[in-house]
């Protein structure tokens, strides 16, 4: 996963454009759909020149870039059978275009953003995203790009479910840092130490696990039984220590922040 300040301008543009180049460097085919349009986006990879000889690597199927309302359509219109076929056929279709007889891996580089500022597709886009973890690791790699909004549009519960339907995120020079429970659980009680002390953070911790039998581990496993039990200890409080999880968790994902 790679999360950005924003998107559709030069800086964040160039990121994207850097992803790119760092798999067309690897040797994958890549299969790009973070930007509005496929010929703008294609112009501004000659324009910045992050990715030389664009316009071969397009030729030579190295490159295929798509609208983003296309990836958009098919993770709200395809789930379950129908989405795996879909990700083999992209595969299979680079494959057989290729005149190579070494099998290459293919990275899809889509974007997450648009279904995470439209809370409606959010179910939509963890069933995309549960379906291509289990095909991704044979064929290639799946990179999902969402912004700062989109992640801090979603509830403290779903930004943790969300995080942790990936492997890791991505961040300067390509460096990869897993996501994992101790990663979540750390911001959450810094958050909680922020708010109201170190002290106070420990205290919820021994809580959790005593009163309501809830270890470290469980609580990004089940993010939405810990909202529950926070707000049940700390009543309205509760909201300003989830607000600020989320905002020390997509600090903690930003591609701009060395890992």
């Amino acid at each position: 996963m790679v999360a950005l300040e924003g998107h559709d301008n030069s800086t964040t543009l160039a990121m994207c454009h850097s992803v790119v180049k760092h798999f067309l460097d690897k040797d994958h085919f890549v299969a790009y759909s973070v930007e509005s349009s496929s010929d703008e986006a294609g112009k501004r990879m000659d324009e910045d020149g992050i990715i030389p000889n664009v316009n071969s690597l397009v030729k030579s199927n190295s490159l295929t870039i798509f609208d983003r309302d296309t990836a958009t359509e098919m993770k709200v219109k395809f789930s379950g059978e129908k989405l795996r076929s879909k990700w083999k056929s992209i595969v299979l279709e680079k494959h057989s275009a290729s005149r190579q007889q070494r099998k290459k891996k293919v990275a899809a580089i889509c974007p997450s953003f648009p279904l995470l500022l439209n809370n409606q597709y959010y179910r939509a886009l963890l069933g995309f995203e549960k379906v291509l973890q289990t095909e991704q690791d044979v064929d290639g790699e799946a990179i999902c790009f969402c912004t700062c909004d989109s992640l801090m549009a979603l509830s403290c519960s779903e930004l943790i479910e969300y995080l942790m339907l990936h492997n890791f995120t991505i961040h300067a020079n390509m460096a990869y840092c897993e996501v994992s429970c101790q990663r979540i659980v750390n911001m959450i009680m810094q958050a909680i130490g922020n708010v109201t002390g170190k002290a106070t953070a420990e205290l919820t911790l021994k809580t959790l696990k005593i009163i309501y039998r809830m270890e470290e581990s469980e609580i990004a496993a089940n993010p939405y039984r810990f909202e529950e039990i926070l707000k049940r200890l700390f009543g309205k409080s509760a909201l300003s220590f989830l607000e600020e999880t989320k905002r020390l968790m997509v600090s903690d994902v930003l591609f701009q922040k060395s890992a």
